[in-house]
């Protein structure tokens, strides 16, 4: 490797010199941060958005690599997700261009079973009613908070008249 002194003379074996490319490639666009929506029961969302480019200084075509794997659009999101293009030149010195997409959860958990309303009739002011707990899925599988909580809440003591259970 020859180096050019601050002289303007020649460090090292001149004879056969080498030329080494040591710079990295340059990114000629690289798009930001984007949101979507989950929506209505679909657990994805669908986004496009432009594909970066770089440029090199040396000759030959740039190597791509993309994270995830084979993320390309249109592609479907499921939760917020860092997307990451790497540019190599053909002696590897690389570039990378990285974005995050945005996930907005706006889906409603769904009711898997909701037991039947009951009708209890007594002769005494204060009377036990028990029922089979509701069951709830979530699409994103993000955890549920269920209040009051299914797996203890099967059972109350009710006064007389009409009363709602609401979970």
């Amino acid at each position: 490797m020859l180096t050019c002194t601050g002289s303007g003379t020649w460090d090292g074996d001149t004879s056969t010199p080498e030329c080494k490319d040591v710079t990295s490639p340059h990114l000629r666009s690289c798009p930001g941060p984007q949101t979507g929506v989950l929506e209505g029961t679909n657990p994805t969302a669908t986004m496009s958005w432009e594909i970066p480019t770089a440029v090199d200084n040396a000759p030959g075509q740039l190597r791509v690599e993309a994270s995830p794997a084979r993320v390309q659009p249109p592609f479907n999101f499921s939760q917020d997700t860092e997307v990451i293009y790497t540019f190599y030149d053909t002696t590897n010195n690389s570039v990378e261009c990285r974005f995050w997409m945005y996930i907005q959860d706006e889906l409603h958990p769904i009711v898997r079973s909701c037991p039947d309303d009951i009708a209890q009739t007594t002769t005494t002011a204060d009377t036990l009613v028990s029922w089979d707990p509701p069951s709830f899925d979530e699409l994103t599988n993000d955890p549920l908070i269920i209040t009051p909580d299914p797996a203890t809440f099967t059972s109350a003591t009710f006064t007389l008249g009409e009363h709602f259970v609401t979970y």
